[in-house]
C-alpha cells in the first residue's frame, strides 16, 4: 500500500514497529503516522506503550491514525484473533494522558492531533 501511494503522491514514507520507528526516526519526527490493524490484538497496556511510541514519532501538532476500536462493551483480546476495544471513556483518557486530540477527519479510522500534555 505504502509503494502505491507513493507512486500517486510525492512523499516519504517508513515502516516500522512502534519500538523501531525511534531508531528510524532519529531526532526528525512525522507530520503523519498511520498505524492500521496494529492495536487489536494486543492488551490494553501494550496498546497504551504502541500509541505512546507512535505519538512521540508524530510532530507536535502532526497527525496520527490509528485503527482503535471504541464498543459500548470493551475488552481484551484473548486471543491471536481476538480484538480488543475500548470504551470511549478509557479512549478519552488514554488520550489526554498521551497527547493526543481526536479529529474529525472523515477517515474510518480514529484520528489525532498531537498536542502536548499537561
Amino acid at each position: 500500500m505504502l509503494d502505491q501511494l507513493t507512486e500517486r503522491v510525492d512523499l516519504t514514507t517508513m515502516q516500522a514497529d512502534a519500538d523501531g520507528i525511534a531508531s528510524h526516526l532519529g531526532r526528525r519526527r512525522m507530520d503523519v503516522v498511520y498505524a492500521l490493524a496494529v492495536l487489536i490484538h494486543h492488551s490494553w497496556a501494550d496498546c497504551l506503550h504502541i500509541i505512546g511510541r507512535l505519538r512521540a514519532s508524530t510532530k507536535l501538532g502532526g497527525i496520527l491514525v490509528l485503527d482503535w476500536p471504541i464498543s459500548e462493551t470493551p475488552g481484551e483480546a484473548d486471543s491471536w484473533i481476538g480484538v480488543t476495544t475500548w470504551s470511549r471513556e478509557q479512549q478519552a483518557e488514554a488520550c489526554q494522558r498521551i497527547g493526543l486530540e481526536p479529529v474529525d477527519s472523515g477517515l474510518p479510522w480514529g484520528a489525532y492531533r498531537a498536542v502536548k500534555t499537561n
